[in-house]
């Protein structure tokens, strides 16, 4: 599944099949370039629509193992913590 219809199912609100999407994206080994260096942050935020504090907080330690920095997945997972 390409990035633009993973969009697309996140704007419509079809989070379920937006994070199938995701995750088959990641369990294909993609070569995260440019394009998909946020694909753990996107992820999180599926997973915290969805209700599913859990799996956010650990797609937003993926995504800050490599982006360190990141001030908005840094209080997203401030906000998890909060939450769970």
């Amino acid at each position: 599944m390409e990035l633009k219809i993973i969009a697309n199912l996140i704007n419509k609100k079809s989070f379920f099949e937006a994070k199938a999407g995701l995750l088959k994206l990641i369990e294909n080994k993609i070569k995260f370039n440019n394009n998909f260096e946020n694909i753990y942050f996107t992820l999180s935020q599926v997973c915290i629509q969805l209700n599913e504090l859990k799996d956010s907080k650990k797609f937003l330690i993926n995504h800050l193992e490599t982006n360190p920095k990141d001030c908005q997945a840094l209080l997203s997972l401030a906000d998890v913590q909060l939450r769970t």
